[in-house]
């Protein structure tokens, strides 16, 4: 998954700042004024096939054996979302409206990608800031077409599924019920959604953005969610960097896999996972590194206490 090339050298232009068009691949999308061409200048945010892509389109889709190993081609498809024209930006600094335009194109591009039954998940994801593994400081956020599930998708589709046959409830509108009712891990809310630090959050400060009501899919936002969902996440954002004197950090979106796939039919019913599975995102500052105890356990040890996290954050003013 690298990029073109490194942008934070003091010689190399970056391929993603205005003027640099024919440094990239030839657009997916664009938001520009429709009487400029495709691929130069006055775009206000641009979808771009990565350069040195993970998965590609074509090849052979069905698994292979190697003595007690499986493995699989890497096909799929990895795409760029260049979020502004701006170097310097972030997401909290960005225009109510260029957010609402990156929502809407990251929305627009899961519905197309999931089109195709061959893609079993769709997996959404921004790194910002050396220590999180981005190697262009441009703002922008990756989408891969999969053809497989992601372990750690399939295992909350599990698990929610099971909650759901056991209790009659979804487990996400559970966990948004009682966290709201109990407030020590809320860090703030609007209309349509809510951010709170997880009850076993792994690392400090980590928090996570839920819609208030059941909802499985990030495809199921409305037009209304837009601007709301913009709002709280630029405020958690802003929120962060103040406490934490801004941080590197990840935002991986969490969403149902796609109905369309055999693969999802094979784990679970796709209307159970529709009446059982709640979409959310997860944002994680990287302050510590992962050590020989996490790496041999597989339990985490955090130096900040979730509820402690979420009266830190609380108390800061956001966006």
């Amino acid at each position: 998954m690298a990029e073109p090339v490194n942008q934070d050298s003091e010689t190399a232009p970056c391929p993603f700042c205005p003027g640099n068009e024919s440094l990239t691949t030839p657009e997916v999308l664009a938001v520009r004024p429709p009487h400029l061409p495709a691929n130069g200048p006055g775009w206000k945010l641009r979808v771009v096939p990565n350069l040195f892509p993970a998965l590609e389109p074509g090849g052979n889709l069905q698994p292979a054996r190697e003595g007690v190993f499986e493995k699989r081609e890497g096909i799929g498809r990895h795409e760029l979302v260049i979020e502004t024209r701006d170097h310097q930006a972030d997401l909290d600094t960005l225009s109510a409206d260029q957010m609402g335009r990156v929502i809407r194109v990251l929305w627009s591009r899961l519905d197309s990608l999931e089109e195709d039954p061959a893609t079993a998940y769709v997996l959404i994801f921004r790194n910002w800031g050396r220590g999180s593994g981005a190697s262009l400081a441009h703002p922008h956020a990756q989408i891969l077409a999969m053809p497989i599930l992601p372990d750690t998708v399939a295992t909350e589709v599990v698990r929610s599924v099971a909650y759901l046959r056991r209790t009659g409830h979804s487990l996400g509108q559970d966990m948004v019920k009682m966290e709201r009712e109990s407030g020590v891990r809320l860090v703030s809310e609007n209309e349509q959604f809510l951010v709170v630090t997880p009850y076993a959050a792994a690392y400090p400060f980590e928090v996570a953005l839920y819609p208030r009501e059941q909802s499985s899919s990030f495809r199921d936002l409305t037009e209304a969610d837009i601007p709301r969902l913009g709002a709280l996440l630029q405020d958690v954002i802003a929120r962060m960097k103040q406490v934490l004197h801004a941080p590197a950090y990840n935002i991986v979106l969490h969403t149902a896999p796609n109905p369309r796939s055999p693969e999802t039919a094979a784990l679970a019913d796709p209307g159970d996972i529709e009446a059982a599975y709640h979409w959310h995102l997860e944002i994680v500052p990287r302050l510590p590194r992962v050590d020989g105890f996490e790496w041999g356990t597989g339990m985490f040890v955090n130096t900040t206490p979730p509820e402690e996290a979420a009266r830190i954050l609380r108390e800061v003013v956001g966006k």
